[in-house]
């Protein structure tokens, strides 16, 4: 076995230089990866707050320990062997567990089987949605300021990711001073419009959205027949007595609506990849994202 080896690696090496002198120049990345940018908030504040001892303003993640409960549980279920693959949609416990809290939050019954899908992070989640929904030419609304994932998500898809920016009222002070500008919403639907991707509560700033705004985006929804992508996965952590409002709950929205929501973000395990993120997906919507994850 040694002498085999040691041959192998001798046949290896002309190879590898031989190739490493090659002049050939082409490129192998499709078109839809070259249009991406290499950098980011990730790649760019992450290592220059490491450097200099910052306070790290482009990740959000907690900076304090989860709960005991969910260190104990999860190293039960590792010592109990629940370490193999799983049903591909998501594990039949957690999104039963999923379809009994959300559908007290949804006010119906929700199908755990059909309409709820689970992936490791929320950015596959928002990958899934575009990759299932979005073809080439389509357009897709997304309120600035936004996730890093969601343009090249849309970009990757063939889509044109479409900004829309909220603009601050006054001075700001808070979140709530970010503001949509309604006529500017109207004027960038086009007839190649298709998807609205809505993050609420924002990563950032951090606004929660209004009912009047939430009432406004559903309307225009069903007016111009456009799906809405609600990226939710902070959803329970709101502050000064604001009410987190779920669109799919609005009249006429629950069968043009993907909601995204985390088990990662709230319990502070946000880089735990057993804390799945998930989607809700209706009857109508359901089939196409099932095939492809």
């Amino acid at each position: 076995m040694r002498s085999a080896s040691r041959l192998l690696r001798r046949r290896a090496v002309p190879v590898l230089q031989k190739r490493s002198n090659a002049t050939n120049t082409k490129s192998y990345r499709s078109d839809k990866v070259s249009t991406l940018s290499s950098s980011s908030v990730w790649t760019e504040f992450t290592p220059l707050a490491n450097k200099h001892g910052a306070v790290n303003l482009g990740q959000g993640f907690p900076d304090f320990a989860p709960d005991e409960w969910i260190l104990d549980a999860t190293s039960a279920a590792l010592k109990q062997g629940l370490v193999q693959y799983t049903r591909s949609p998501g594990h039949l416990r957690l999104v039963n567990a999923l379809s009994a809290v959300y559908g007290k939050r949804m006010g119906r019954e929700i199908n755990p089987l059909t309409q709820v899908l689970t992936t490791v992070g929320a950015t596959e989640a928002i990958y899934i949605c575009m990759q299932a929904f979005l073809s080439a030419g389509d357009e897709c609304i997304i309120f600035d300021p936004a996730y890093d994932s969601y343009g090249p998500s849309a970009l990757m898809a063939g889509a044109k990711p479409v900004s829309v920016p909220l603009r601050v009222k006054g001075k700001s002070v808070s979140s709530g001073d970010w503001v949509l500008d309604r006529d500017e919403l109207v004027s960038k639907i086009t007839s190649k419009t298709k998807m609205i991707l809505i993050n609420n509560p924002m990563n950032v700033p951090g606004k929660v959205w209004s009912r009047s705004d939430l009432e406004f985006i559903a309307e225009l929804a069903q007016k111009k027949d456009l799906l809405v992508v609600c990226d939710e996965v902070y959803e329970w952590i709101t502050y000064d007595g604001k009410d987190h409002l779920k669109l799919a709950t609005f009249p006429g929205m629950w069968d043009r609506t993907l909601t995204i929501g985390s088990a990662g973000a709230h319990p502070q395990v946000t880089d735990c990849s057993v804390f799945h993120y998930y989607i809700m997906l209706c009857n109508k919507l359901s089939g196409i994202s099932y095939r492809f994850r």
